[in-house]
């Protein structure tokens, strides 16, 4: 009775065999990361690129750290800015 319970236990263990539940293998427990969707007019600021922003545009900072520098000509309707730090957005009017 012993030696027949644990035949019976080994084919158990075997049957069930652990790892994935089969199939395919074309299906994948990893996630990829998604950048999430910009309303449109909204750009992502990447640092270290520079900007041309007109009047009506709107810098946005999406992070507490972002460091952002404005360079404006007198008389020139138009700025250079540039992400030095952190994340930002430019919503443009």
């Amino acid at each position: 009775m012993k030696k027949l319970l644990i035949l019976i236990s080994v084919f158990f263990l075997v049957g069930c065999g652990g790892g994935s539940g089969g199939g395919s293998g074309s299906s994948s427990s990893a996630t990829v990361p998604v950048e999430p969707t910009l309303p449109d007019g909204t750009e992502k600021m990447i640092a270290g690129q520079t900007y041309q922003v007109s009047s009506g545009d709107q810098v946005v900072k999406t992070s507490e750290d972002a460091q952002i520098k404005v360079i404006h000509v007198d008389g020139e309707t138009n700025s250079t800015i540039e992400l030095v730090t952190g994340e930002a957005n430019i919503v443009r009017s």
